[in-house]
């Protein structure tokens, strides 16, 4: 079970430092949405925060929803093919380091 005061701290707190929740990820969604944002069913617990770059890309940081901080980024061009690619493999990356954790490595 999620802790909707845990997840309402974390996004507190990226929008204070300037990221857009743009989506949510559960493994067993039990909500339709979180503050607007659709819940997606995914292999983690974890929230997705966007904002822009003065270079014009798209920095998107995923972040695990847990008391222990720990979230992996992915830098991307938005409006290229590449975005949903790059987001993928990120969710992967996450789900598979949080698996080694769980298994003690």
């Amino acid at each position: 079970m999620i802790d909707k005061d845990l997840v309402a701290n974390i996004i507190s707190v990226y929008v204070k430092h300037g990221w857009e929740l743009r989506r949510v990820l559960l493994c067993e969604p039990s909500v339709q949405d979180i503050d607007g944002i659709t819940v997606e069913k995914g292999a983690i617990d974890g929230l997705w925060f966007a904002r822009d770059r003065s270079d014009g890309d798209t920095a998107w940081e995923l972040r695990h929803i847990s008391v222990a901080p720990f979230a992996l980024v992915a830098v991307v061009t938005e409006g290229t093919d590449d975005v949903e690619a790059a987001l993928d493999e990120v969710e992967q990356r996450m789900a598979e380091t949080l698996a080694k954790q769980h298994r003690g490595h």
